[in-house]
C-alpha cells in the first residue's frame, strides 16, 4: 500500500516559489563558500521535503542572496541565541549587551525548489540487485563447472599415465626364448 501512495505523489506539487530553506554562512567562511547571486543545489533527498533518496526524485533548489530592502545590497543577518533572524539595523537599536549575544554577521541563501524529476531509480536499482544477483549465481555456476572439468581431466589424465605405465613396462623373456 505505501508504495502505490508513493507512485500517486505529486513531486511537481514541490515546485514553489516559497522558501524550503536558507543556508546561513558566516562572512568569516565566505572565502570558501560564496556562490555570488544564486546557489543551485541539486540533492536526491531533503527530509524536509518529505522526500526520500528510495524514491527516485531529483529535486534541483536554487538559492538567492538575502537583500537588505533598504540598500539593495546584500542583508547583513545576525541570529539571536534562539535561531531568529535579526537584520543589521534592527541589531543597531539593540542595547550593546544584547549584541553581544547575537552570532552573526552571515550572508544568507533562501532556497526554492525550482525543478524536481522523477526518475527511474528505484526500478534501476532493483534491476541492478537483480542482475547483481544472477551475475553472483552465474561465477558460482562457472566455478563448479571449472572444477568438475578440471576433476574430469585429472582423472583422465592419471587413466592415462596408468595405462602408459603398464604398456611400458619390460616384458620378461622366458629361458629359452630368443
Amino acid at each position: 500500500m505505501a508504495a502505490v501512495m508513493e507512485q500517486e505523489r505529486d513531486y511537481q506539487a514541490l515546485v514553489t516559489d516559497e522558501i524550503v530553506e536558507s543556508k546561513y554562512i558566516p562572512y568569516a567562511h565566505l572565502k570558501y563558500t560564496d556562490h555570488d547571486e544564486e546557489w543551485v543545489i541539486t540533492s536526491i533527498e531533503h527530509p524536509l521535503l518529505g522526500v526520500q533518496e528510495h524514491e527516485g526524485v531529483i529535486i534541483t533548489m536554487v538559492g538567492s542572496v538575502k537583500r537588505d530592502l533598504a540598500t539593495g545590497g546584500y542583508a547583513e543577518i545576525w541570529q539571536d541565541n534562539m535561531g531568529r533572524e535579526v537584520t543589521g539595523a534592527e541589531r543597531q537599536r539593540m542595547p550593546e549587551r544584547g549584541q553581544e549575544q547575537l552570532e552573526g554577521p552571515f550572508k544568507v541563501w533562501d532556497f526554492r525548489v525550482r525543478e524536481v524529476e522523477v526518475t527511474d531509480g528505484p526500478e534501476a536499482r532493483a534491476e541492478l540487485l537483480e542482475s547483481h544477483e544472477q551475475a553472483k549465481r552465474r561465477v558460482k555456476a562457472e566455478e563448479r563447472d571449472r572444477q568438475s572439468t578440471e576433476a574430469t581431466l585429472a582423472e583422465a589424465v592419471s587413466k592415462l599415465a596408468d595405462s602408459v605405465n603398464v604398456s611400458e613396462q619390460p616384458t620378461r623373456r622366458k629361458r629359452g626364448e630368443g
